[in-house]
């Protein structure tokens, strides 16, 4: 015998020693138990919304993903206590519905076949959060796609790309994930040099000093190279500078850096032609 049994049974024997009609005393009893139900319902809910209301004062802390998993399961805990309440209810009017859902359970079964893609994302995004594969703002490729993560969702992600492109995915499809924000960022500045252009002075004190000096400038860069170097010859040199940085801070300083590059070059009387630089000595 469960509880709810004891107490239904406490319940008749108070009643039966004023009532002496059975049926009335069940009919009692069962208001009574009704009333039982609805206010263990109340209390409940009182309490996770008193959970709610009391973790507030943490959702400045708490992340998107973050409360979304925990409102997801304080609805969830919710609706199961609902749904249970509801069948007591039904019991104590005299409806069990318990061999109805029995046997819906092929009804059941062809739905839920139905909607298993919105179970599988649904169960993919809980994971996603929980394990915090990426975060919102994380620059990411998933399944190909490349851009910055903008809502994280139960059901789907949504990341927008370098042309302002809103791409949205089931988290169901998510197969592959390439997080580039997890530790550090890279700015990456390629140039190009004339053929004739003597490759010595990417190598000298001068030009390594100017990398040098930027680097300890700006915070925001973590190491910088020691100079550039040759990437491919496409008539010309093309050549590279690689800076580790912040996370997500290479857009700001890559643009930055060619700007002060393009300072230091004609300070050394090194100007630009059709994107190469040359000496000026070279051109008379």
């Amino acid at each position: 015998m469960n509880i709810a049994d004891q107490i239904r049974n406490l319940i008749k024997k108070l009643f039966e020693k004023f009532i002496t009609n059975s049926e009335l005393v069940d009919f009692f009893a069962a208001i009574v138990m009704i009333i039982f139900w609805l206010l263990l319902a109340s209390i409940v809910f009182k309490l996770v919304k008193r959970f709610l209301i009391k973790t507030k004062k943490y959702e400045k802390k708490e992340t998107k993903e973050q409360m979304t998993v925990r409102r997801l399961i304080n609805n969830i805990v919710k609706a199961l206590f609902a749904f249970w309440i509801v069948i007591m209810i039904l019991k104590e009017l005299g409806i069990d519905i318990m061999p109805v859902l029995a046997g819906a359970g092929v009804l059941a079964f062809a739905v839920g076949f139905g909607a298993q893609e919105l179970i599988k994302d649904v169960i993919s995004g809980f994971f996603l959060i929980i394990e915090k594969t990426f975060s919102i703002g994380d620059d990411v490729e998933i399944n190909g796609n490349v851009g910055t993560v903008t809502d994280i969702g139960i059901r789907r992600t949504k990341m927008q790309n370098w042309r302002g492109q809103v791409i949205t995915i089931n988290n169901g499809d998510i197969k592959t994930v390439v997080n580039q924000t997890v530790l550090f960022s890279v700015a990456i500045i390629d140039f190009k040099i004339n053929a004739k252009f003597d490759i010595s002075y990417i190598n000298s004190a001068n030009f390594k000093k100017f990398i040098l000096d930027y680097k300890n400038s700006n915070p925001d860069i973590i190491s910088a190279p020691e100079t550039a170097v040759i990437t491919s010859f496409d008539n010309g040199m093309n050549l590279r500078i690689v800076f580790k940085t912040q996370i997500r801070k290479q857009n700001a300083i890559e643009p930055d850096f060619r700007n002060k590059l393009a300072e230091h070059l004609i300070k050394n009387n090194i100007r630009f032609e059709n994107t190469v630089f040359v000496k000026m000595e070279e051109q008379k």
